[in-house]
């Protein structure tokens, strides 16, 4: 799965939304230190017509060394939740849908044997 890295989302951003550099980095960096206060707090964080990111404990637990058969404490650690938004997902959805449609097509016209590719 490929990824996008910082500088292609302040390239979109400066273009889409006619930022400097330095404005784009600055709008990237308030996103975070937002989300970090909030999440700090145990508070979700929404993000409009993307989605939500939610914050919860995760279980601590007694565990085991491998090797010595030792007990060891495990202690509970914060986890993030990311739930995608309706807006986000149907356009994605539909988007699938049709490629799969697509790709069952092509197939379905190499199984016929009718010279057509």
């Amino acid at each position: 799965m490929e990824k996008t890295s910082k500088p292609q989302l302040v390239a979109y951003l400066r273009e889409r939304a006619h930022l400097t550099e330095e404005q784009a980095l600055m709008t990237l960096k308030a996103l975070y230190l937002f989300s970090l206060e909030h999440l700090e707090k145990g508070v979700g964080v929404v993000l409009p017509d993307i989605g939500q990111i939610k914050p919860s404990m995760g279980k601590g637990g007694v565990g085991r060394n491998f090797r010595t058969g030792e007990a060891t404490v495990i202690e509970p650690k914060l986890k993030l939740t990311f739930s995608a938004s309706k807006a986000l997902k149907e356009p994605l959805d539909a988007a699938q849908r049709k490629a799969a449609k697509q790709r069952d097509a092509k197939s379905q016209d190499g199984a016929t044997g009718d010279g057509r590719a």
